[in-house]
């Protein structure tokens, strides 16, 4: 099974991984020990409850 994951991040902290050329996560990735992903039909449903507002 080949699928597609997404990281949603906020602009400033991708730039700042492609200039250092290594993402290291959100502070809930850092937090929670994993970076969080999600699959297409999860982004939606991952925008609403974590980045709304």
């Amino acid at each position: 099974m080949n699928e597609i994951i997404y990281k949603i991040s906020d602009r400033r902290s991708w730039s700042q991984a492609q200039a250092r050329g290594v993402y290291e996560g959100s502070p809930d990735d850092r937090r929670d020990g994993y970076i969080h992903f999600s699959t297409a039909p999860q982004l939606a449903a991952t925008l609403a409850k974590h980045f709304a507002g």
